[in-house]
Order: C-alpha cells, then sequence, then structure tokens
C-alpha cells in the first residue's frame, strides 16, 4: 500500500477520535463558559413583551 494513499485515512481517523474527544469533555462538564457580544439594539420579541 502506497503511503500516499493511507494518509487521508489516517486524517480522518485522526479528525473523529479528536472530534469524540472534545464531545465527551464537554458532555462531562457542567458548565461552559462562552463570550456573548453585546448590541445596543434591543431585541424586537423584547420590545414587544413590553408593550
Amino acid at each position: 500500500m502506497d503511503q500516499a494513499e493511507n494518509f487521508p485515512t489516517k486524517v480522518t481517523r485522526a479528525t473523529f477520535e479528536n472530534a469524540a474527544s472534545v464531545y465527551g469533555m464537554l458532555l462531562t462538564t457542567e458548565c461552559v463558559i462562552t463570550e456573548v457580544k453585546k448590541t445596543n439594539q434591543p431585541c424586537q420579541w423584547a420590545v414587544e413583551c413590553r408593550e
């Protein structure tokens, strides 16, 4: 088997292993911290609920 033919298989396998690792870590984590961008424009549904 040529090494060039084997390379995409290794890349695909490593990609799935890394994705499974991250997914497993997120499942066992009790919270995830993200950054929410603040906007100056009010949400339309919030404006309608106030009325």
